[in-house]
């Protein structure tokens, strides 16, 4: 992370499935610049965001939106940028206010092969 950040990068993202994910987002909280900020991924569980918020993360990423993920980001202050790909998905992160959605994951039954 932080040779990354040396390389002029300005994000880094830590997964929460990452081998010691809590001493790792602790050690670059710690070291990183300002100027780069960090975050936990992999989010799969809101009650995850009570074991990462406190690390100093500024952005968390899920692949699934778990029930209450984004309110659970933005009331500690922290960009909630979880994953949607139909119109239906979306409106509902919209809705629930997030920000950013992070993905859009293709499948089959939308046309790619």
């Amino acid at each position: 992370g932080l040779e990354l950040c040396q390389l002029g990068c300005r994000a880094v993202e830590v997964t929460a499935d990452t081998t010691d994910a809590v001493r790792v987002i602790s050690e670059l909280s710690k070291r990183l610049p300002e100027s780069c900020l960090l975050g936990v991924g992999t989010i799969m569980d809101v009650s995850q965001m009570a074991i990462f918020a406190p690390l100093g993360v500024k952005f968390a990423l899920s692949p699934i939106a778990p029930t209450g993920f984004i309110e659970a980001c933005h009331s500690r202050g922290i960009l909630a940028a979880p994953s949607g790909l139909t119109s239906n998905e979306l409106w509902s992160l919209h809705t629930h206010g997030a920000k950013l959605v992070c993905s859009l994951f293709p499948d089959v039954s939308c046309g790619t092969e």
